[in-house]
């Protein structure tokens, strides 16, 4: 007898009567996938298994091109996801509170729902493995402003999320760093 689950459920807990525990290796290849294997001798064995749904691990690489210009900002960013232990249908990215224009692609987007600054891009189906996403979007500044914030997208419920950010201008403007955020992007 072999138990195997679908990816993203963890078998958590067993009971066995009239079963004997077998290593894995024991089962022919067509049982590919089995996380328990067990022998019997008679007709009147019993398997119970508890499983769960196994929380999804998801790393972010992020990519950021920032154009600064007179009076606006546009903003191109690649987001390159890796997704593990289990399958998600559903990516959160936050936008800046002024963010204009906004545009999300990608392969397979079924739709977008909004929530204030956080927009949900939901997915035809539940994916694993790596996802790229593209999103633009326009900020507008005064013109006579010294002093501007980057206005950088993030992803939310990633594990970890790093990457750079590369700042353009015209030759007429000039870019010093003021001060840099503690968090990693």
């Amino acid at each position: 007898v072999a138990v195997g689950t679908s990816f993203g459920v963890t078998i958590m807990d067993h009971k066995a009567q009239g079963l004997t525990a077998i290593p894995l290796s024991e089962l022919p290849s067509s049982a590919e996938g089995a996380g328990l294997a067990f022998k019997f001798r008679d007709t009147g064995w019993k398997l119970s298994v508890i499983s769960d749904l196994s929380l999804p691990w998801i790393q972010v690489e992020g990519a950021h091109v920032v154009n600064l210009n007179e009076g606006r900002i546009a903003v191109v960013s690649d987001f390159a996801y890796t997704i593990q232990n289990a399958p998600i249908d559903r990516l959160d990215i936050v936008f800046p509170a002024n963010a204009e224009n906004v545009r999300v692609t990608g392969s397979d987007i079924r739709q977008e729902e909004q929530n204030k600054a956080v927009r949900t891009v939901v997915l035809q189906s539940k994916l694993s493995g790596t996802y790229h996403l593209r999103t633009t979007y326009d900020v507008a500044v005064t013109s006579n402003v010294q002093s501007v914030t980057i206005p950088v997208a993030r992803t939310q419920g990633a594990e970890r999320e790093q990457g750079v950010i590369l700042v353009s201008t015209p030759p007429f403007l000039h870019v010093t760093e003021q001060e840099r955020s503690k968090q990693t992007l």
